[in-house]
């Protein structure tokens, strides 16, 4: 298997286009040194101040213009837009009555389907999981898995994809989720350890989780 891949969502102050030019790379840093330096004295700790020009060189260095994955973290362990973790009065909550229910679409685009049902305690949109996984794009191969061993993901961390797909799901159960990109990485390739692409922009992906524990 290819090695686990990561995709980081930086808050809008922190993008700089790649071939920024240089005076564009300089207003860059001294907005993080401005956006370090409130956040120092609002919370005391003036030190911060001093490491801003340090971290914002950091930052700036590390941008670029698709999304970079270093290798051995997950891709769905980044990046949810921003946006508020879903209540369960959100979703479609899946339970042990019986009842088969094989496929859930919402009208976001995103299908739930339900591979095996769990009999253990029910993930929330709050809680700390410990998940098996594989990913790949739609109708294509598999490039990414966490193979045997389970890794723990804080759920509200995660895509949004994952954040209205899992809440609901109880341990020992399989899901399948089908996320459209703008429940996924949206217009960012996904590239592996090597520099390859993965997962084209504009994405949708195919993700198969067991779940084996929440918290």
């Amino acid at each position: 298997m290819r090695s686990i891949i990561s995709a980081t969502l930086k808050p809008a102050w922190l993008h700089v286009p790649w071939r920024a030019s240089i005076d564009n790379r300089r207003r860059a840093v001294v907005a993080c040194q401005t956006h370090v330096a409130a956040v120092a004295r609002a919370i005391g700790h003036y030190r911060a101040f001093r490491a801003a020009t340090l971290v914002s060189m950091m930052l700036l260095a590390s941008c670029k213009s698709d999304t970079a994955l270093p290798a051995g973290s997950s891709p769905a362990a980044t990046a949810s837009d921003t946006a508020p973790s879903p209540s369960l009065t959100d979703l479609p909550v899946v339970t042990s009555t019986g009842q088969k229910i094989d496929r859930v679409t919402l009208e976001s685009g995103l299908v739930i389907e339900d591979l095996q049902r769990g009999t253990g305690p029910i993930c929330l949109p709050t809680s700390t999981i410990q998940a098996r996984y594989s990913c790949r794009v739609l109708g294509g191969k598999v490039f990414d898995s966490t193979g045997p061993l389970a890794v723990q993901y804080v759920l509200p961390t995660m895509i949004r994809g994952w954040q209205y797909g899992l809440p609901g799901m109880q341990v020992g159960g399989t899901r399948r989720l089908t996320i459209p990109p703008e429940l996924g990485y949206g217009d960012r390739p996904l590239k592996d350890g090597e520099g390859l692409i993965v997962a084209p922009a504009n994405s949708t992906l195919e993700y198969t989780i067991e779940l084996v524990d929440v918290k």
